[in-house]
Protein backbone atom coordinates (compact mmCIF):
# COMPACT_ATOMS: atom_id res chain seq x y z
CA UNK A 1 0.00 0.00 0.00
CA UNK A 2 0.95 3.30 -1.32
CA UNK A 3 1.47 6.22 1.60
CA UNK A 4 -2.08 8.09 0.43
CA UNK A 5 -3.94 4.93 0.39
CA UNK A 6 -2.78 3.75 4.15
CA UNK A 7 -3.27 7.86 5.27
CA UNK A 8 -7.49 7.19 4.00
CA UNK A 9 -7.72 4.08 5.65
CA UNK A 10 -6.61 5.25 8.29
CA UNK A 11 -9.09 7.82 8.15
CA UNK A 12 -11.99 5.96 7.41
CA UNK A 13 -11.08 3.52 10.53
CA UNK A 14 -10.67 6.62 13.08
CA UNK A 15 -14.25 7.58 11.58
CA UNK A 16 -15.61 3.89 12.19
CA UNK A 17 -14.43 3.46 15.64
CA UNK A 18 -15.60 6.69 16.77
CA UNK A 19 -18.87 6.26 14.89
CA UNK A 20 -19.40 2.75 16.77
CA UNK A 21 -18.31 4.60 20.03
CA UNK A 22 -19.66 7.40 20.12
CA UNK A 23 -23.65 5.04 19.15
CA UNK A 24 -22.69 2.98 22.33
CA UNK A 25 -22.08 5.77 24.41
CA UNK A 26 -25.46 7.47 23.66
CA UNK A 27 -27.20 4.24 23.85
CA UNK A 28 -25.59 2.77 26.97
CA UNK A 29 -26.42 6.98 28.19
CA UNK A 30 -30.06 6.52 27.37
CA UNK A 31 -30.22 3.03 28.87
CA UNK A 32 -29.02 4.18 32.34
CA UNK A 33 -31.59 7.58 32.11
CA UNK A 34 -34.83 6.11 31.02
CA UNK A 35 -34.60 2.20 31.33
CA UNK A 36 -34.26 2.68 35.51
CA UNK A 37 -33.53 -1.34 36.58
CA UNK A 38 -31.44 -2.32 33.69
CA UNK A 39 -28.22 -1.69 35.06
CA UNK A 40 -27.38 -5.32 35.62
CA UNK A 41 -28.66 -6.07 32.29
CA UNK A 42 -26.86 -3.78 30.31
CA UNK A 43 -23.77 -4.93 31.69
CA UNK A 44 -24.35 -8.67 31.56
CA UNK A 45 -25.47 -8.06 27.61
CA UNK A 46 -21.70 -6.45 27.27
CA UNK A 47 -20.14 -9.25 29.46
CA UNK A 48 -21.91 -11.90 27.21
CA UNK A 49 -20.32 -9.23 23.87
CA UNK A 50 -17.35 -9.11 25.23
CA UNK A 51 -16.89 -13.48 25.22
CA UNK A 52 -18.57 -13.62 22.18
CA UNK A 53 -15.87 -12.11 20.61
CA UNK A 54 -13.55 -12.70 22.20
CA UNK A 55 -14.47 -16.65 21.12
CA UNK A 56 -14.84 -15.78 17.68
CA UNK A 57 -11.60 -14.17 17.30
CA UNK A 58 -10.16 -17.24 19.32
CA UNK A 59 -12.40 -19.62 16.22
CA UNK A 60 -10.67 -17.47 13.51
CA UNK A 61 -6.73 -17.93 14.51
CA UNK A 62 -4.47 -16.09 12.83
CA UNK A 63 -6.83 -15.02 9.93
CA UNK A 64 -7.42 -11.26 9.88
CA UNK A 65 -11.14 -11.64 7.92
CA UNK A 66 -13.76 -9.64 9.37
CA UNK A 67 -17.41 -8.66 8.92
CA UNK A 68 -16.26 -5.08 8.49
CA UNK A 69 -14.04 -5.47 4.85
CA UNK A 70 -12.44 -2.00 6.47
CA UNK A 71 -11.07 -3.46 9.45
CA UNK A 72 -10.09 -6.43 7.48
CA UNK A 73 -7.56 -4.32 5.59
CA UNK A 74 -6.75 -2.39 8.55
CA UNK A 75 -5.82 -6.18 10.12
CA UNK A 76 -4.01 -7.76 6.99
CA UNK A 77 -1.88 -4.67 6.33
CA UNK A 78 -1.21 -4.29 10.50
CA UNK A 79 0.12 -8.41 9.87
CA UNK A 80 2.27 -7.69 7.23
CA UNK A 81 3.87 -4.95 8.95
CA UNK A 82 3.85 -6.38 12.24
CA UNK A 83 4.87 -10.03 11.13
CA UNK A 84 4.74 -12.03 13.94
CA UNK A 85 4.17 -9.75 16.55
CA UNK A 86 0.57 -9.20 15.46
CA UNK A 87 -0.23 -12.61 16.31
CA UNK A 88 1.03 -11.85 19.72
CA UNK A 89 -0.95 -8.91 19.62
CA UNK A 90 -4.36 -10.70 19.00
CA UNK A 91 -3.80 -12.91 21.71
CA UNK A 92 -3.32 -9.95 24.22
CA UNK A 93 -6.64 -8.38 22.92
CA UNK A 94 -8.57 -11.57 23.30
CA UNK A 95 -6.98 -11.55 26.95
CA UNK A 96 -8.52 -8.80 27.66
CA UNK A 97 -11.79 -9.66 26.48
CA UNK A 98 -11.84 -12.33 28.59
CA UNK A 99 -11.02 -9.69 31.37
CA UNK A 100 -12.89 -7.67 30.59
CA UNK A 101 -16.35 -9.88 30.24
CA UNK A 102 -15.44 -11.29 33.52
CA UNK A 103 -15.41 -7.72 34.91
CA UNK A 104 -18.70 -6.96 33.48
CA UNK A 105 -20.50 -10.21 34.34
CA UNK A 106 -19.22 -9.81 38.15
CA UNK A 107 -20.17 -6.30 37.89
CA UNK A 108 -23.59 -7.60 36.72
CA UNK A 109 -24.01 -10.10 38.86
CA UNK A 110 -23.19 -8.17 42.10
CA UNK A 111 -25.95 -5.38 41.16
CA UNK A 112 -28.45 -7.19 40.03
CA UNK A 113 -30.63 -7.15 43.56
CA UNK A 114 -28.76 -4.15 44.63
CA UNK A 115 -31.59 -1.40 44.78
CA UNK A 116 -28.78 1.65 45.50
CA UNK A 117 -27.29 0.86 42.01
CA UNK A 118 -30.38 -0.05 40.00
CA UNK A 119 -31.41 3.47 41.10
CA UNK A 120 -28.69 5.40 40.20
CA UNK A 121 -29.05 8.26 37.43
CA UNK A 122 -26.29 9.80 36.74
CA UNK A 123 -26.99 13.46 35.18
CA UNK A 124 -25.96 14.64 31.67
CA UNK A 125 -22.26 16.44 32.68
CA UNK A 126 -21.36 13.46 34.27
CA UNK A 127 -21.70 10.97 31.63
CA UNK A 128 -20.14 13.54 29.07
CA UNK A 129 -17.01 13.75 31.28
CA UNK A 130 -16.78 10.00 30.95
CA UNK A 131 -18.02 9.79 27.19
CA UNK A 132 -15.17 12.23 26.76
CA UNK A 133 -12.03 11.24 28.77
CA UNK A 134 -13.13 7.48 27.01
CA UNK A 135 -12.99 8.61 23.33
CA UNK A 136 -10.19 10.73 24.03
CA UNK A 137 -8.08 7.73 25.25
CA UNK A 138 -9.43 5.11 22.78
CA UNK A 139 -8.80 8.32 19.58
CA UNK A 140 -4.71 9.29 21.63
CA UNK A 141 -3.75 5.01 21.78
CA UNK A 142 -5.21 5.02 17.67
CA UNK A 143 -3.20 7.90 17.18
CA UNK A 144 0.01 6.61 18.61
CA UNK A 145 -0.50 3.00 17.25
CA UNK A 146 -1.27 4.09 13.68
CA UNK A 147 1.30 6.73 13.61
CA UNK A 148 4.04 4.13 15.01
CA UNK A 149 2.97 0.97 12.43
CA UNK A 150 2.92 3.49 9.38
CA UNK A 151 5.98 5.38 9.82
CA UNK A 152 8.18 2.40 10.70
CA UNK A 153 10.21 -0.52 8.78
CA UNK A 154 9.86 -4.46 10.00
CA UNK A 155 12.76 -4.26 11.64
CA UNK A 156 11.69 -1.02 13.72
CA UNK A 157 8.53 -2.79 15.04
CA UNK A 158 10.61 -5.87 16.56
CA UNK A 159 9.22 -5.87 20.46
CA UNK A 160 6.77 -3.06 19.89
CA UNK A 161 3.74 -5.38 20.53
CA UNK A 162 5.01 -6.21 24.24
CA UNK A 163 5.84 -2.91 24.37
CA UNK A 164 2.51 -1.23 23.09
CA UNK A 165 0.47 -3.97 25.69
CA UNK A 166 2.17 -2.61 28.52
CA UNK A 167 1.94 1.25 27.57
CA UNK A 168 -1.61 0.32 27.44
CA UNK A 169 -2.10 -1.42 30.25
CA UNK A 170 -0.37 1.75 32.25
CA UNK A 171 -2.56 3.91 30.39
CA UNK A 172 -5.88 2.09 31.20
CA UNK A 173 -4.75 1.71 34.99
CA UNK A 174 -4.05 5.76 34.89
CA UNK A 175 -7.38 6.46 33.38
CA UNK A 176 -9.53 3.95 35.33
CA UNK A 177 -7.75 5.43 38.51
CA UNK A 178 -8.87 9.17 37.37
CA UNK A 179 -12.13 8.12 36.55
CA UNK A 180 -12.91 6.50 40.00
CA UNK A 181 -11.36 9.21 41.80
CA UNK A 182 -13.42 11.79 39.56
CA UNK A 183 -16.40 9.86 40.67
CA UNK A 184 -15.56 9.62 44.31
CA UNK A 185 -15.02 13.55 43.52
CA UNK A 186 -18.33 14.07 41.97
CA UNK A 187 -20.83 12.40 44.35
CA UNK A 188 -19.54 13.70 47.54
CA UNK A 189 -19.40 17.30 46.00
CA UNK A 190 -22.60 16.49 45.34
CA UNK A 191 -23.96 15.54 49.11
Amino acid sequence: MDRNEIKHLRIKQLAVVNGAMITVLLLFSAIIRFAPGSFAYFTLAFAILSFIYAVVALVKKDSPKSIIPLFEKVAAYEREKLGDGWYKQRKAVIVCYFIIGCNLLASSFSSWNNSSIENIQPDTFFMGVISILTLGMVNLLMLFHNRKIDHSTKEDLKGYTWKSTLIAAAVGIAVVTLLIVFTIHYIFSGI
